[in-house]
């Protein structure tokens, strides 16, 4: 079963408003609080999805190909699919940000891939190895919804994934 919520170790909290069964043609939605100082995914691609951030409370700063972006409450900033973007708090304050995925691919299962691997323990820091091979397992296996930017990073996460894959770890389905 799905989670409907869970924390990073960097204190993000996930929260699912919009979930979708046909994830071919709908999109679906999460509300994210991103702690002060809080950690971002690397630059990164939808190839197929649009990325919409919308601020709530607190500020965000959005990389969109190659310049930051900063929104405040009653700010949006919209990622059309294939556009290299991420998103930082840089602030002194958390920030909360609704999050739609349009239409989502598989990244909903990937972010409940995730929320499976922190509850079960597997992911417990947001650096080091044991995370990065986690989470090459789920970049390796979700390009069709997130694709790291940097070439080498991703050559770094298909060599981690293949390893783990030989090792026998897997990342839990929902």
């Amino acid at each position: 079963m799905p989670l409907d919520a869970f924390t990073l170790p960097d204190g993000t909290h996930i929260r699912y408003t919009k979930r979708t069964d046909s994830p071919a043609t709908e999109g679906f939605e999460i509300e994210m609080t991103v702690p002060r100082h809080g950690t971002a995914t690397p630059p990164h691609t939808h190839p197929a999805q649009t990325d919409e951030f919308y601020v709530q409370s607190g500020r965000v700063e959005i990389f969109l190909d190659g310049t930051w972006h900063t929104r405040g409450p009653g700010e949006e900033l919209i990622v059309r699919p294939g556009h290299v973007h991420t998103y930082r708090n840089n602030f002194d304050e958390p920030v909360v940000i609704r999050n739609v995925h349009q239409p989502s691919g598989s990244f909903q299962e990937y972010l409940d891939r995730m929320g499976l691997l922190v509850r079960q323990g597997k992911i417990t820091k947001m650096s080091g190895l044991k995370t990065l091979t986690y989470m090459s397992i789920l970049f390796t296996e979700h390009t069709d919804a997130m694709r790291l930017h940097s070439p080498v990073l991703r050559a770094v996460t298909t060599v981690l994934a293949t390893a783990a894959k030989v090792l026998g770890l897997r990342a839990p389905r929902p």
